[in-house]
C-alpha cells in the first residue's frame, strides 16, 4: 500500500494478493456448495416398518411429500403390530411405540 498525504492506494502486490484471495474463496464456495448438493442427493430403496395404526395415520401420510423431493428414492413401508427383526427381515427402519423388547436368542 502506498500512501501521501492526498492519496491511498493498494501496490501491485497487495492487488495480486486481492486478487489471489478472491479466487480462493470463490473456489471455498463453490466446494461447499458441491458438498452440500451431494448431501441432499438420496437413492435407493427404503424400507420401513411400522405400528398398523400409528403408521397409516401418521407416517404414511408423509411419505408422498418426502419422496417428491427425492426422485431417486423408493419408499416401502410394511404396518404391522409384530415386533420385526430389522436385520433379518431386510428393514432400513422401524417405527415403535412403547418400551424396548430385548429378543435375545436362546441357544
Amino acid at each position: 500500500m502506498y500512501c501521501s498525504t492526498r492519496r491511498l492506494g493498494v501496490s501491485q502486490e497487495g492487488a495480486a494478493f486481492l486478487d489471489r484471495c478472491k479466487n480462493l474463496l470463490a473456489d471455498w464456495d463453490q466446494a461447499e456448495n458441491e458438498l452440500a448438493v451431494g448431501r441432499r442427493a438420496v437413492g435407493g430403496h427404503l424400507i420401513v416398518s411400522g405400528p398398523a395404526a400409528f403408521g397409516r395415520m401418521h407416517v404414511a401420510p408423509h411419505a408422498p411429500a418426502f419422496v417428491r423431493d427425492k426422485p431417486e428414492l423408493q419408499m416401502s413401508f410394511n404396518l404391522t403390530d409384530r415386533v420385526v427383526d430389522l436385520v433379518r427381515e431386510g428393514y432400513d427402519l422401524s417405527i415403535r411405540i412403547g418400551g424396548a423388547v430385548d429378543r435375545i436368542s436362546s441357544p
